[in-house]
């Protein structure tokens, strides 16, 4: 059984969270979210946001924390052979009421098909809206261009 990384969230500044699926095997590796070198989340969302994109990790997480965005997964723990969504066994799903706590938090986006998918499977938050947004994964042969102009519905929340 895989265990999801820590939340990465500022509880008195987050005005959206962004959910994944289940971190990939590099990411659980190193203990940090979109760590898979081919994975496009960064220099998407560092684009979007219109921020100078920190090399180290710890700087990553503050930039968007400052910037009222979380990360998050939907899924606690699971089986998974490798990083495929598609090898998703037996999942444990977050316990996301506590983000009832959270003052400012006006939204979630979805990074994926799969976390949406899950999270509207076991958990209705009706008051806040809810964003899908195609995944960063390199598994998704969308080109970045057209990722980044979905990912710009990012910045509705911010």
């Amino acid at each position: 059984m895989k265990r999801c990384l820590s939340p990465q969230i500022d509880e008195k500044s987050i005005k959206v969270l962004i959910l994944g699926s289940f971190p990939g095997e590099e990411s659980l590796r190193r203990g940090e979210y979109y760590a898979y070198k081919y994975n496009q989340f960064w220099g998407i969302v560092f684009e979007v946001i219109g921020k100078k994109f920190p090399k180290k990790y710890t700087g990553r997480i503050k930039t968007l924390n400052k910037a009222g965005i979380g990360l998050w997964a939907v899924i606690k723990s699971c089986n998974r052979e490798g990083s495929a969504d598609q090898n998703i066994r037996k999942p444990e799903i977050n316990n996301f009421e506590r983000l009832n706590r959270f003052p400012k938090l006006k939204g979630i986006c979805f990074n994926g098909k799969t976390a949406e998918k899950l999270f509207d499977e076991y958990y209705i938050v009706s008051e806040l809206k809810q964003e899908y947004l195609p995944s960063t994964s390199p598994l998704n042969t969308q080109r970045k261009s057209q990722k980044v102009q979905f990912w710009k519905k990012l910045k509705t929340f911010l």
